[in-house]
């Protein structure tokens, strides 16, 4: 009778071990997240930083439907906006992204990037003048 105790303890306690590497291998191989930084400067000769300018960071999920693992990406939009210093940050799953960035007074720019897990990524991007909006500040001041 002692020795049946003892087996199913040592059957119980190697199930949950068991258990435990299954779920401590499905937590490692988990998509992890990628660092997007960069800068956010004017075009012009003065590569003034843009401390007002703002990105939106949207997911294209192409792939991941069919089988495109490393296309984890996000459901919803994320809102970022430079800091004194016209940089921005954030931390998001890897993916295909459509990065719009927009600021006062700038033409915008969209651009698509590819996140890829361990590879932190970096992109900078200058923004030009909008003529609409030159022409228009350039009339009131006249």
């Amino acid at each position: 009778m002692k020795e049946r105790k003892v087996f199913a303890a040592c059957l119980a306690v190697g199930l949950l071990s068991l258990a435990a590497g299954i779920v401590v291998r499905a937590a490692q191989t988990a998509p992890g997240k990628v660092l997007l930084q960069g800068a956010i400067t004017a075009a012009d000769a003065t590569g003034t930083p843009l401390t007002d300018a703002q990105l939106v960071v949207h997911w294209d999920p192409s792939g991941a439907k069919t089988g495109l693992t490393t296309n984890v990406g996000i459901p919803e939009d994320r809102f970022l906006k430079t800091d004194t210093h016209g940089n921005y940050y954030a931390e998001i799953p890897p993916g295909f992204y459509d990065i719009l960035i927009t600021a006062p007074g700038f033409s915008p720019t969209c651009t698509k990037l590819r996140l890829k897990l361990g590879e932190n990524a970096t992109y900078n991007s200058k923004l030009h003048s909008d003529p609409l909006v030159a022409k228009e500040l350039s009339n009131q001041t006249r």
